[in-house]
């Protein structure tokens, strides 16, 4: 009973995410940019999956089928792996949210970019849901808990780094290499203490290793979650609000 709560939770939390920023005073003008985002995102986040399934599916493994096999297989093309998740939300951030025409602000990233990764946490809670891992009553609580917030978060990050990009006169090639490869690392090292730990360990993991684990994943869902608030505490208000229509009232004179 615990584990299908779990993961009930767990696909309705990104959706109410995503409700909320549309609904929120700080969703980009007009917002069905942000529906549209959401509705691209859906499809290349399916293509991620399906391509890191293929992946995962290709490799060697000596266990079986199940999450220690799926672990020590995923070990070793997790940057691989990643980089096909954040490539799914760079595509349409870059290519159709966040382009010059829109006039994007800092703050439109963000919130874009937080959307982005909600769309694809929903879909990864739904095939997560039917995994190898979905026998454990605590993975559908671990993904509400870590997963769902790193890959809104690093979609907003992403977001952040595409607008500032082109806001640069030259070097926009790399800079916009950046929005790509940086949440794709932040995301390894995110994967990599429960990765190493199942992959090590296996079936003999500790409580202790695996309290060890997860709070080492934690820790960058929390230094990450700081860091995307204090950009967009710092970024002007005034982008986004720009893109609102202008009031009625009359000017006091």
């Amino acid at each position: 009973m615990l584990r299908q709560v779990g993961f009930a939770v767990a696909m309705i939390l990104p959706v109410v995410g995503i409700v909320a920023l549309h609904a929120s005073r700080h969703c980009p003008m007009p917002r069905a940019r942000l529906r549209w985002t959401v509705s691209l995102c859906v499809v290349t986040a399916f293509v991620a999956a399906l391509a890191s399934a293929a992946v995962v599916m290709g490799m060697p493994r000596g266990g079986g089928e199940g999450v220690v096999a799926t672990a020590g297989t995923t070990w070793r093309v997790l940057p691989l792996l990643a980089l096909f998740e954040e490539i799914s939300r760079f595509v349409v951030l870059a290519g159709y949210s966040l382009r010059a025409r829109h006039a994007a602000g800092p703050r439109d990233g963000i919130v874009l970019g937080l959307a982005a990764g909600l769309t694809f946490a929903l879909l990864e809670n739904i095939m997560s849901a039917g995994g190898p891992a979905a026998g454990s009553a605590a993975s559908g609580w671990l993904r509400i808990a870590l997963a769902t917030p790193l890959h809104a978060l690093l979609g907003g990050l992403m977001g952040y780094l595409i607008v500032r990009a082109r806001s640069y006169p030259t070097g926009r090639f790399l800079r916009l290499a950046e929005a790509l490869l940086l949440p794709a690392a932040i995301h390894v090292v995110y994967d990599t203490p429960v990765l190493l730990a199942l992959a090590y360990w296996g079936e003999a993991m500790t409580v202790e290793v695996a309290g060890l684990a997860v709070t080492l994943s934690a820790g960058v869902d929390l230094a990450l979650a700081w860091y995307v608030w204090r950009l967009f505490s710092a970024a002007p208000a005034a982008a986004s609000a720009a893109q609102r229509p202008a009031s009625r009232t009359p000017p006091a004179t």
